[in-house]
């Protein structure tokens, strides 16, 4: 398989170089894996960074770790306009080489088994999807324990739970940690142009009525800054992404 890393970044300066490090880290330790199956020595990796029009040193920051990686391939693409994330991938799409896109957000650090799950997973051609949970650096221990509730109990089994009660097909995929077939991307005209909110909703919901199979599983895991949640508001926040998950589903019924 061929992973193309898109990741949308904007004032990211603080973070972009950990999340570079720590897929630099998950790569060496996926190549290291002994595989039953093939040689893990075909696979092939890039890293795309989209610059969404920051103002901050985010571009220099990506492009010096990039270089101090050594990644065979690895660049930044820097637009000249902030559109939001789901525009950002969408360019950092056009760019990809590989067959599978896989999109992290520049806050976020990919767990040292991120790529041996994903390919687990999409070696099954009839899964075109899979996506995972954020573990978040809460510092309240509530805040630890609903969201792992959330995201290893509720969210696995939400989709087949939908199904049963309105005969719709339905997914869940979180926008900072997916990885997805291109081909697929494609028959859905790539990545949906909306607001930040809903984004990812309406990427699995799409994917999963009009091209195929949409997994996610607890196991594809990124570490990522809880930042949103210290700002706005725990319940605030879990509210609005629940209500947007919602509102796409039922517009789409």
């Amino acid at each position: 398989m061929f992973f193309s890393v898109v990741i949308p970044a904007h004032n990211e300066e603080k973070f972009i170089s950990e999340t570079l490090m720590a897929i630099a880290l998950a790569w060496e330790n996926f190549k290291k894996m002994p595989s039953s199956n093939d040689q893990n020595n075909e696979d092939q990796m890039e890293v795309i960074v989209v610059n969404n029009n920051s103002k901050d040193q985010t571009s220099k920051v990506a492009e010096a770790t990039i270089q101090k990686l050594q990644f065979n391939f690895g660049t930044v693409i820097n637009l000249n306009a902030e559109k939001g994330p789901s525009f950002a991938r969408a360019k950092g799409v056009d760019y990809a080489q590989g067959d599978i896109v896989c999109f992290i957000d520049a806050d976020c650090k990919m767990s040292p088994l991120w790529f041996k799950v994903a390919k687990k997973n999409l070696k099954n051609k009839k899964i075109i999807a899979v996506g995972g949970p954020y573990k978040y650096d809460f510092v309240k221990w509530w805040q630890r324990f609903l969201n792992n509730f959330y995201s290893y109990f509720v969210l696995p089994i939400l989709p087949f739970v939908l199904f049963i009660l309105f005969w719709k097909k339905s997914a869940v995929l979180i926008g900072g940690n997916i990885a997805v077939r291109k081909e697929a991307l494609l028959k859905i005209g790539g990545v949906p142009q909306v607001e930040f909110w809903g984004d990812d909703a309406l990427l699995a919901m799409l994917l999963r009525r009009k091209v195929g199979k949409v997994k996610f599983s607890p196991h594809l895991i990124v570490s990522s800054s809880a930042r949103r949640f210290e700002k706005d508001g725990f319940w605030k926040v879990n509210k609005k992404y629940t209500l947007e998950f919602f509102k796409v589903f039922f517009k789409h019924l």
